[in-house]
């Protein structure tokens, strides 16, 4: 297996350099250890939302977490350290009657039956997530929501009998 990688390397640097110049020198981790096993993809999902509304949610995947500058352990990570009595005094506020934006960021995890779930402004997740994915996001879940709940529907045609 190790010879037939290498000679698919040696004939990518070929097709890439045809003039015989110097080689592309590439070290992948599997020529290195053939044995190594490959990392399953993560069975965690993550979620961006408006707080406890699950209709609406829409999946954060690779794509969106390319405008992201740190890996996905971090959204994981803050999802974990999220300051619950925060999140509850927010949605306390908003049940009174507060204008401010909230944004939940949900982890589903598989075998675990309860999502954990991180409750803050908006203001803040641009903070966290940066303006980029946030923005992201955010024009996703808009879009998303005048998907499932128009704003205005097309007027149907009264129905008229058929003449005899």
């Amino acid at each position: 297996m190790r010879v037939a990688l290498w000679l698919c390397l040696l004939l990518a640097t070929a097709q890439a350099n045809p003039d015989g110049g110097v080689p592309i020198k590439a070290t992948p981790s599997v020529l290195d250890d053939p044995d190594r096993p490959i990392d399953p993809p993560d069975a965690r999902r993550l979620w961006w939302t408006f707080p406890n509304d699950d209709a609406t949610a829409i999946e954060i995947d690779a794509a969106d977490l390319r405008a992201y500058p740190r890996p996905r352990q971090e959204l994981i990570k803050l999802v974990d350290t999220c300051d619950k009595k925060r999140a509850a005094k927010l949605i306390a506020a908003r049940d009174a009657g507060a204008t401010t934006p909230l944004r939940e960021l949900r982890l589903d995890t598989p075998g675990d039956p309860l999502p954990r779930r991180c409750i803050n402004t908006l203001a803040i997740w641009k903070k966290r997530l940066g303006t980029t994915l946030t923005e992201r996001v955010e024009d996703e879940l808009d879009a998303h929501l005048s998907f499932l709940l128009p704003r205005q529907r097309p007027k149907t045609a009264p129905v008229t009998p058929n003449p005899p």
